[in-house]
């Protein structure tokens, strides 16, 4: 069974705004923090978090060569938008098995 890492994903204009929330593996705000990442083997859920950070995100799935991608949108801070905006890019880059945006 594949293992699932949930990944929240937070302008740094938000980090300090942002509430905490339970199951978030680690909340990054640049892709230095994603350095030394261990994904190869799992299943991605990127929380966005807020917006400000569509092309973080991106970056992150062009960075890991990642076939799927799991987006979910936290209520509030422009989270919604930020990932709908992406959406587009990524399906682009052959994320479309397996890919939805979901608001929690």
């Amino acid at each position: 069974m594949r293992r699932v890492v949930v990944l929240g994903f937070v302008s740094l204009l938000h980090r300090d705004r942002v509430p905490v929330v339970g199951g978030v593996d680690r909340v990054v705000s640049s892709v230095d923090e994603l350095r030394g990442l261990s994904v190869s083997d799992a299943f991605v859920v990127a929380l966005i978090l807020s917006g400000g950070v569509s092309r973080l995100v991106r970056e992150f799935a062009e960075s890991y060569g990642l076939r799927r991608l799991l987006l979910v949108s936290h209520p509030g801070l422009n989270s919604l938008a930020s990932a709908l905006m992406r959406r587009p890019c990524l399906v682009r880059l052959a994320l479309t098995r397996a890919f939805s945006t979901l608001m929690i």
